[in-house]
């Protein structure tokens, strides 16, 4: 079955080398099936990767000067990636994703009406929203029928879009009626780790003493505290981490071809984290005006090492905003926030891609908090 997938799905992994995109491309291969590209989506991803690139480096660029001004040590140049390059490169991937996967580009649209489309948005027809957007979306969804209605096996279509969803992340009843009146066949998957789940040609549970022997007890803990540095808690940013506790809760491991297997395991554990809470952080230079009403803080969302600080209850800003305080204040009371310790308890689902009784690779799929106490 060819597989059709949606921008959001190459955007939540634009280097296609995660375990869910490595597995399918093991499923395309097994079944000689082939890996359908719309133009639209084509053009959507590299527009949007393109913004992403921008605002990322234009973000970079900004704390590097920022960096290099609390310094002594003179200015050095910030250098930023090619972003021709990677956008050419990013075209090339998509199009030549991995050796033996067929990529075929759906560029003709003759086959779309425009009164078709419109009238969809006129009369709130799924996938357009019920102000009668997401027109795009309609345009997707025709193409998808038209391959459907091209292939005597029917596609599987893959995206995230809320559009042709249900509440339970199934494909909409409206559309599901529409492609039983079409009589085509249209399996629909949220992530491309349901399709290939789905597609798998056995499944069996797995035990904690097959897997850990499979991928080591040292590996997991390391794929996970290398993974919590980032990420954001309730209380702030994890800056380290140290497990204390790891225990096997459950696993799966599907076949996907004869010598490929991919892995699901969750584990529950404890941890020990440094987190720098979360904090307004600004410079001399651009956070402070006096005017007849007291001090004027212009509020940042990205905390500044070294800049003087102000704790705003712990909330996080994600836009600009103004804060008036009618009693000045010095700026000696402000100290540079220290990461403060945590004990933590999380679940954590790990994916594995194993070849030949080997495991390939190994990553973080989901954690989820449980609870964050602070250590005195």
């Amino acid at each position: 079955m060819d597989v059709l997938l949606d921008s959001n799905v190459y955007l939540a992994d634009v280097r296609m080398g995660g375990n869910p995109f490595a597995e399918l491309f093991v499923y395309l291969q097994r079944t000689g099936s082939s890996l359908l590209l719309p133009h639209l989506v084509l053009e959507e991803v590299v527009s949007k990767y393109t913004k992403l690139m921008e605002e990322a480096t234009h973000k970079a660029m900004s704390a590097h000067q920022q960096l290099w001004k609390l310094t002594d040590s003179g200015y050095r140049e910030f250098h930023g990636p090619n972003l021709d390059s990677e956008v050419k490169r990013l075209r090339e991937r998509m199009r030549s994703p991995s050796k033996g996967v067929k990529v075929v580009v759906v560029d003709d649209y003759s086959m779309i009406q425009v009164r078709d489309v419109v009238m969809r948005g006129v009369h709130r027809q799924r996938p357009a929203n019920a102000v009668g957007e997401e027109l795009r979306d309609v345009v997707i969804w025709y193409l998808v029928l038209h391959q459907a209605a091209s292939s005597s096996s029917g596609i599987a279509f893959v995206s995230g879009d809320t559009g042709f969803m249900d509440k339970g992340r199934v494909l909409h009843p409206d559309l599901v009626a529409e492609v039983r009146s079409r009589s085509l066949r249209i399996d629909f998957y949220p992530h491309i780790r349901d399709l290939v789940v789905a597609k798998s040609l056995d499944k069996e549970s797995i035990t904690a003493p097959d897997f850990f022997s499979l991928i080591g007890h040292k590996k997991i803990r390391d794929t996970i505290e290398k993974a919590f540095v980032g990420l954001s808690s309730r209380v702030g940013d994890i800056v380290t981490a140290s497990i204390n506790e790891l225990d096997f809760h459950s696993g799966t491991s599907y076949r996907v071809a004869q010598s490929s297997k991919f892995v699901e395991v969750a584990l529950h554990g404890s941890a020990e984290v440094l987190v720098m809470e979360w904090v307004i952080a600004t410079t001399m230079g651009n956070w402070l005006t006096e005017d007849s009403e007291g001090i004027t803080f212009r509020l940042n969302s990205t905390p500044v090492p070294g800049a003087v600080q102000q704790r705003i209850e712990q909330t996080y800003v994600d836009d600009p905003v103004k804060l008036k305080l009618t009693n000045p204040i010095s700026f000696q009371s402000f100290e540079p926030p220290k990461p403060k310790k945590y004990l933590c308890s999380f679940m954590a689902k790990i994916t594995a891609r194993v070849l030949e009784g080997v495991a390939d690779s190994v990553e973080l799929q989901e954690i989820q908090f449980r609870s964050f106490l602070p250590v005195a």
